[in-house]
């Protein structure tokens, strides 16, 4: 909706502000997202925001692959330590063995 409407936060479950409709930065999605993660119909928030409920399902769609990239750059962050520490270990191993010779 690129009219210019705006959604009052303090007509539905959002207080004291405002934010554009055709907003669908991290605010907004936050803001649509949590409604429905406390249980409300998707369908229904939508139409309180003027939305389609297509955006919201997006929304969630986009926040669950977020989530699965955090894991996977967390167990490839874990994967790096551990083979730094392996090669220090190596170089220490191949620096002490040539130290005997």
């Amino acid at each position: 909706m690129s009219n210019g409407q705006t959604f009052n936060r303090h007509d539905g479950p959002f207080p004291n502000e405002s934010i554009p409709l055709n907003s669908t930065g991290p605010p907004a999605r936050a803001d649509g997202l949590r409604p429905v993660a406390n249980g409300e119909p998707i369908l229904a928030l939508a139409r309180k925001m003027g939305i389609s409920d297509s955006i919201i399902h997006a929304w969630r769609a986009a926040e669950k692959k977020s989530i699965g990239e955090e894991k996977q750059t967390s167990a490839l962050e874990v994967e790096i330590e551990s083979l730094k520490r392996q090669l220090r270990q190596s170089e220490m191993d191949r620096t002490a063995e040539a130290a005997r010779d």
